[in-house]
Formats: C-alpha cells, sequence, structure tokens
C-alpha cells in the first residue's frame, strides 16, 4: 500500500514547473563579476558588490506557475580568490511575519530561506545547493537527479551572515572552492545555476531565477549558465579532524530493584580526514572513528512483521556521497556496516567518467537471511572486511550507464554482487531505468547453525529490475517489473524479500487552481508471485492528494488486494488517510489513520488491523521547538484483540543561537496482549521508557562538541518502570583546514 508522506522535505531544486510557452525556452548565459575579496557580515554593501553580476528572482514556480512574485528579490553574484559569493536582498512588504528561527544545521525548511545550485561538473546530473535562512542557520545538500536523491548529509565549511532590515532581510555567502569539486582544466570554466527563495505565508511561495517547465522530469536540465569562471583552484584542500570520545554507562541485570551491577567505561581518539586530491577527487579516511548515532531512531517496534526492519543511516561519515552507490535495487545500505575500525572512500569525476568507492573493517557482523514469505536476522561478533566500488559513465543531456561490484567476508563467509545500470531519458517526459546483479554466498558453519542455511556451498543468483515512467503537466503514467531469485543475497544492501517476480503499473492526473495549489488523482496495480507463477500478492488502490492554504497536505486512498501467505490466501480491503496543516506561522498539525484488513503471520489468521498518529510542532519565539507524536495500533483477531502498541514521543528543543542547542527526547512505547491467544508464551504487558539529554556545540558541520546522557527504563505485568540503564558520553571533533 502506499503511503505519501505528508512531511517531505520540499527543496526548490525538484519543482518542474512551466506553461506551453516554455517549449524552446533558450537557456541564459550569464557573466560573473570579479573581486578579489568580500566580507560576510550580513551587510550587502553597494561599494562591496559594484562589481557584481546583478540580477532578480523574476518568477514564482510554486504555487504559482512562473507568474510575478508577491516580493521582490535582488542577487548579486561574485567570483572571488577564496571562492563562489553571493548576496540576497529580499524585500518584504510585511516584514514583521518573517519566520526566521534558530535550528540546528540542515534544519530550515519552515522558516523563510533563500539558496543558490551550483552544477560544478555542467552535467546536469549532480549539483550543490546552498541554503541559508534570516537568522543565518545553514543548510546544504547534493541535489542527485539521476538516483533522484536530496542528500542534506554531506556538509561543507563555508561562510554566510544573515540580518534584517526595515524592508525585509538580506544575506551574504561565500563559498570557499575547497569544498566543491569541479572540473579540472585550465581556461574559463561554465557551471550551471540557479537560485530561489522561499517565502511562507498562507501559502509557501516559491521564487526562482529563471522559468520552471511543470511535468519535466529534469530540474538541472533546465539551469541557466554562469560564465567567466576562470583560474579557480581548490588550494591545498586539505581537512583533518580529530575526534576525542568518552562513554561511561551502568546496568542493572534485573528489574527487581537491584543496584547498578554492570558498569562499563571507554575512550578513545580518532581522526578523520578529507582531502581534494585534485579538483574534481576527494579521498575520506578515518582511523578509530566514532560511528555511535547522536541521534535517537526513531521508535520502530517490529511486532507481526514478516520481514527485517528498515532504519535509515544516520552517521555522517556514511551519509555524505552515499548518492554515489544508489541504484534501483538497494545494493548498498552502510547501516549494514555495524561497528567499523576504519574506513576509507575515495571519490571522483572526470569529464563523463566518474568512480566511487568506500573499504570498512567491521568488527561486528549483521546477516539478514532473506525469503519470499520471511526473512530471518541475526548479529555475529566475527570481523568482516567490506568493499564497494562503483563507476558511472555519462552520455547523452543527462543519461548515464554503470557497473558496480560490493564484497562482505570474513571468518569462512563471503557474500559478493556484480551490478550494472542504465538511466536513459529520452526526453524531458520519459525515462528508464534497468538494474541487474548477480550474487555469489558462502556461509560459515556459526552462520548455518544460527539462521538455518547451508554452510560452505557457494550459491549464485540474479536480481533485475526494469521501469519507465511519463509524465508531463497534466498526467503521468509508469510501469516496473522486477526479478529476485531465490538465493541472490546483497548483504552491503538491504534486500529482505527474494524468489519473487514483481509487476507494478499505474499513473494519474493533476489538476491546478487559483486557491488549491494541486490536486491529484492517481492509482496503480501491482501482482507479486514466486518463480512457479504462485501468487503471493494481488492489489489494486487508488488515492486522491491536495495541497492547499494554510500550507496543507493531504492524501487518502483505499484499495483491496488477495495476498497468499504460506498457501494460506486472504481477501483484504484497506482504507487510509493523512495530512497535515500550519493554522499560524508557529504551530503545524497533521496525522494519519489506516485501517485494513490484515494477518496474524505468528498463527497465519485473519487480522484486522487499525493504526492512528498525530503530531504537532510548535516553534515559540525564535529559539524553542517543541514537538509532541504519538502511535496507536492494534490487531484483532476472531477471538478478540491480539494486541495493542502505543508510543507517545516528546522533544524539547532550546536554540541559543545557530550553533548551539539543547535538547531532550522523550520516548515511550508500550505493548498489551492477550497471551490466551497466541500459540506462544508472551508477557500481557512491556514499557520502555528513553530519555536523552543533549548539549550540542557546532562552530561548524565538523568543529563539534557534544555531551549528553541517556537512561532507559523497563517494565513488565509484574513489574513498575524501573530505570534499567543510564549513561554519559562526549565526543569533541575540530576541523583542521588548510
Amino acid at each position: 500500500m502506499r503511503c505519501v508522506s505528508a512531511m517531505v522535505p520540499i527543496c526548490l531544486g525538484f519543482f518542474s514547473v512551466a506553461s506551453d510557452a516554455l517549449e524552446n525556452r533558450s537557456i541564459q548565459t550569464y557573466d560573473i563579476g570579479v573581486a578579489s575579496s568580500v566580507v560576510v557580515d550580513g551587510v550587502v554593501d553597494e561599494s562591496e558588490w559594484r562589481d557584481a553580476l546583478r540580477l532578480e528572482l523574476d518568477y514564482e514556480v510554486q504555487p504559482g506557475d512562473n507568474t510575478t512574485p508577491p516580493v521582490r528579490t535582488e542577487l548579486f553574484l561574485l567570483v572571488t580568490e577564496r571562492g563562489f559569493a553571493a548576496a540576497f536582498r529580499c524585500h518584504d512588504s510585511r516584514p514583521s511575519e518573517i519566520r526566521a528561527r534558530y535550528n540546528d544545521h540542515d534544519d530550515l525548511f519552515k522558516d523563510d530561506w533563500v539558496g543558490i545550485m551550483l552544477d560544478t561538473f555542467n552535467d546536469q546530473r549532480r549539483a550543490y545547493e546552498f541554503i541559508v535562512n534570516p537568522v543565518g542557520v545553514q543548510m546544504d545538500a547534493i541535489n542527485d537527479e539521476i538516483g533522484g536523491s536530496y542528500d542534506t548529509a554531506w556538509n561543507a565549511i563555508w561562510s554566510s551572515a544573515s540580518r534584517m532590515t526595515d524592508t525585509g532581510w538580506e544575506t551574504e555567502i561565500l563559498i570557499p572552492f575547497n569544498q566543491l569539486r569541479f572540473q579540472d582544466k585550465q581556461g574559463p570554466q561554465t557551471w550551471g545555476f540557479d537560485a530561489f527563495r522561499s517565502y511562507p505565508r498562507d501559502y509557501r511561495h516559491h521564487m526562482g531565477l529563471w522559468p520552471r517547465k511543470r511535468g519535466a522530469n529534469t530540474y538541472l536540465g533546465q539551469a541557466d549558465k554562469i560564465a567567466g569562471i576562470e583560474g579557480v583552484a581548490p588550494g591545498a584542500n586539505l581537512e583533518v579532524v580529530p575526534t576525542v570520545t568518552a562513554f561511561k554507562s551502568e546496568r542493572r541485570s534485573g528489574l527487581n530493584g537491584n543496584d547498578f551491577d554492570v558498569s562499563d567505561s571507554s575512550s578513545d581518539a580518532g581522526a578523520t580526514v578529507r582531502w581534494g586530491v585534485t579538483p574534481n577527487m576527494t579521498l575520506n579516511a578515518t582511523v578509530s572513528p566514532d560511528f555511535s548515532q547522536v541521534e535517537a531512531d526513531a521508535v520502530n517496534l517490529g511486532i507481526n512483521e514478516q520481514f527485517a526492519l528498515f532504519f535509515s543511516e544516520t552517521r555522517p561519515f556514511f551519509q555524505e556521497g552515499a548518492d554515489t552507490y544508489q541504484t534501483p535495487l538497494n545494493l548498498v545500505h552502510t547501516r549494514t556496516v555495524a561497528n567499523p575500525t576504519a574506513a576509507l572512500k575515495l571519490s571522483g569525476k572526470s569529464g563523463s567518467h566518474s568512480f566511487g568507492t568506500f573499504l570498512t573493517q567491521d568488527d561486528v557482523t549483521n546477516i539478514v537471511v532473506p525469503g519470499n514469505q520471511g526473512s530471518r536476522n541475526s548479529s555475529f561478533d566475527f570481523k568482516t572486511t567490506g568493499f564497494v566500488g562503483r563507476y558511472r559513465y555519462d552520455f547523452g543531456k543527462n543519461s548515464t550507464a554503470g557497473a558496480m561490484a560490493t564484497s562482505r567476508e570474513g571468518d569462512g563467509y563471503t557474500n559478493r554482487v556484480l551490478s550494472a545500470d542504465l538511466f536513459l531519458r529520452f526526453s524531458e517526459s520519459d525515462k528508464l531505468s534497468l538494474n541487474i546483479a548477480s550474487s555469489d554466498t558462502e556461509y560459515n558453519q556459526e552462520i548455518a547453525d544460527r539462521l538455518d542455511v547451508s554452510a560452505n556451498e557457494p550459491v549464485t543468483d540474479e536480481a533485475y529490475y526494469v521501469s519507465y515512467r511519463h509524465e508531463n503537466r497534466d498526467w503521468w503514467a509508469s510501469g516496473s517489473y522486477a526479478h529476485t531469485g531465490e538465493d541472490f543475497v546483497a548483504d552491503l544492501g538491504f534486500i529482505p524479500q527474494v524468489g519473487i517476480e514483481r509487476v507494478i503499473a499505474g499513473g494519474g492526473r493533476n489538476w491546478y487552481f487559483e486557491k488549491i495549489n494541486k490536486i491529484t488523482w492517481a492509482g496503480d496495480w501491482d501482482i507479486t508471485t514466486d518463480h512457479d507463477g504462485a501468487l503471493i500478492e494481488r492489489e489494486y488502490e487508488t488515492w486522491v492528494s491536495l495541497e492547499g492554504p494554510l500550507q496543507s497536505f493531504f492524501n487518502g486512498g483505499f484499495g483491496t488486494r488477495d495476498r497468499v501467505f504460506e498457501l494460506v490466501e486472504y481477501d483484504q480491503d484497506f482504507v487510509w488517510f493523512n495530512g497535515s496543516f500550519q493554522p499560524t506561522g508557529m504551530v503545524e498539525l497533521g496525522g494519519g489513520v489506516n485501517l485494513s484488513d490484515w494477518i496474524d503471520f505468528s498463527s497465519n489468521r485473519p487480522a484486522d488491523q487499525r493504526s492512528w498518529d498525530v503530531f504537532a510542532h510548535l516553534r515559540q519565539g525564535r529559539h524553542v521547538n517543541f514537538s509532541l507524536a504519538y502511535r496507536e495500533s492494534q490487531l484483532d483477531v476472531a477471538e478478540g484483540r491480539l494486541f495493542v502498541t502505543r508510543v507517545p514521543e516528546l522533544r524539547l528543543v532550546y536554540n541559543f543561537n545557530e550553533r548551539i542547542f539543547l535538547r531532550w527526547i522523550g520516548q515511550y512505547f508500550e505493548i498489551e496482549r492477550r497471551p490466551d491467544l497466541y500459540t506462544t508464551e508472551v508477557p500481557s504487558q512491556s514499557r520502555d521508557w528513553f530519555n536523552q539529554l543533549l548539549f550540542s556545540y557546532k562552530l561548524n558541520p565538523q568543529t563539534v562538541g557534544y555531551l549528553g546522557y541517556t537512561d532507559q527504563y523497563l517494565g513488565s505485568e509484574n513489574s513498575s518502570l524501573t530505570q534499567t540503564e543510564r549513561a554519559v558520553f562526549l565526543k569533541l571533533g575540530y576541523a583542521w583546514l588548510r
């Protein structure tokens, strides 16, 4: 079932809008101004920017269809000896309504903001974006148009300053050349370029430098150009980040009021190095790294699930550049690298050729054994070495062909995958994706004993995927076919279901209105079978979504499916709804409901699933952020309610400024069961309360200090909530640049 999120980060780069008059729009090329230096203080001084290229953001591209913007935005551009400089003068007839709050780095989408896009290789495939809000909070990202990702985990060290004025606000930006990869050639360069402004009021208005073509499948392919970038070099381009980490924890071995009887403490020093070997090649290495997560995972209970749960990667070393390894088949998911002692990454681009590789040594090996009806997983203490090598060739306007190899091996266990992929854009309306892969796996005796697989018997199998999509301003249609062999395994990726054939076909229609930005009606059909043609699932679904005033987003749908689990066929109907809106600039509210016929997988019997969630975000003034979320889910069988889960979560953040914040997170989850309805022994109640208090200081994304405290309380039907674990941790990192 498809559920479209109501909380998708909005990036101007993915708004492709225009009228029919744009079909033959000529791309503009501008000669940039040159100056020896600029002082980044937030004051757009006319004398300082006198030699700048001056432009204005003349188009509202959302919700307006390349209409006149509601406010004026001036843009100033310079190339200096140090880097690429930009300044914005943002006019506003009601400056008291400007949304400007202190937040963590990369967290500013709810505010007013401006930014620039730099396609430094001018290849219409991948670009940098740099964004600033009115109080100086920064965001940087990689816009990967081939993989369809917007990677905010990429972090650069750059300068910006903003200030409020009587007529709006203004900001200055300087991006050092040593933070960018670009063409390694003599003479002038031409870069793809865009500048944009987001202006949130009753609607969120997005303004851009050039008109967008609504329905086009390329944003970077429409971009204007900046010429006259000459004599640029990254310099030594060496960044060394030594880190110090310390951790101390105490645990109780039971829930009966014993003292904390298990303790652990550790401290370590490590270093991460980033070296721009050439303007278009970068080496990243880390020794004795701290790969612990500062961010707490979202609560995921994993009750009544067929397959291993997916957890997103949150570790910055692996997040950065992750788009390099994205393919339609999820062959690389670095969360599978559990506890590495060292890691190395090298990436680069020369002309039409680009590559990326990383190497890790892992002290812990996580194994998922996939299947078509379920998966099994476990963790092992033996060490493994992981390797990924990626190559891509660019051809045409923005099409690519690539190949990738992955390998993980150690202690008699190996898993290797070879793959090839193709992304072919026939036009701005049509694109084709293709991915084929072959795996070779051999398990050792320890894995075989625990996960019921054969040991010391190499197995080989294949997987492939193909999809086609046609899209224009008013409608879209798509189809895909996927095959994964019964013995296909990608242990450095995440493919928990194998041994299947899946076909999906769907389409939709868009309508645009003055008061309701957009209404979409869509639907799809899909069928999944095993390799003998036996049905696993057949589903029909339709849904409607709309974007309207108060920055609202709502979508809902219904459908029906035939599903087979362990030879038992189930007829299922379902309906769902979710949405969000902002009644004021400080408050956002939302939630959703899901009602579905389902399966009790533990006993293979029909069930009714009911779940709902609500959330509220309050941003008080410029410093306080408060979030409350609640999820509840229940599963009923013929004899009664099998279980119910309740998951409230609270977050309170005080941002002292754009660099310092204090945050508390409280996560609670509770499970109530009917033990008499289970075929195995289960507790009637389980409870867990998790707290995290974190003080964070970031001079920049690499020079950081974290001081935190966490604890956990557990409870059951026989005991009240008891503190079972508590810990303090410290992490310090300093970015030394040359």
